[in-house]
C-alpha cells in the first residue's frame, strides 16, 4: 500500500480513545484526537484526527466500538508521538468515511 492510497476500508476496535488536546505552535494552533485500533488479525495502527475530523468524528467514536474506516491517509508512523509499534499511521479528515458495525 502506498503511503499515499486512499482505497482501503479496514474494519478495527478502537482499544483506546485519547482526550482532545490543543497545540499552539509557529504555524498556528488547532486541536486532534487519536486513538489506537486493532484489527481481527491483532495489528495494531494509531489514527489521528485533526479540527474538524474530530468534530465529526469525535461524538461517534467509542473505546471498544467496532467500526468501518476508509478514506484517510496512510502516513509513516512518528515514533515520538504512539507507542504502538507500527511503521505506519492513519490520518482522517472530515471527508473520511467511518461507519459503526
Amino acid at each position: 500500500m502506498s503511503s499515499n492510497s486512499q482505497d482501503w476500508i479496514i474494519k478495527a476496535r478502537v482499544t483506546k480513545k485519547y482526550d482532545k488536546r490543543t497545540w499552539n505552535n509557529a504555524r498556528g494552533k488547532g486541536y486532534l484526537m487519536n486513538v489506537d485500533l486493532i484489527d481481527a488479525f491483532g495489528s495494531q495502527i494509531q489514527a489521528t484526527f485533526f479540527k474538524e475530523a474530530v468534530d465529526k468524528f469525535e461524538p461517534i467514536l467509542r473505546q471498544n466500538g467496532v467500526y468501518t474506516f476508509s478514506n484517510g491517509q496512510v502516513k509513516i508512523a512518528n515514533q515520538r508521538f504512539t507507542s504502538i509499534k507500527c511503521d505506519f499511521s492513519l490520518v482522517f479528515d472530515p471527508y473520511s468515511a467511518i461507519k459503526e458495525c
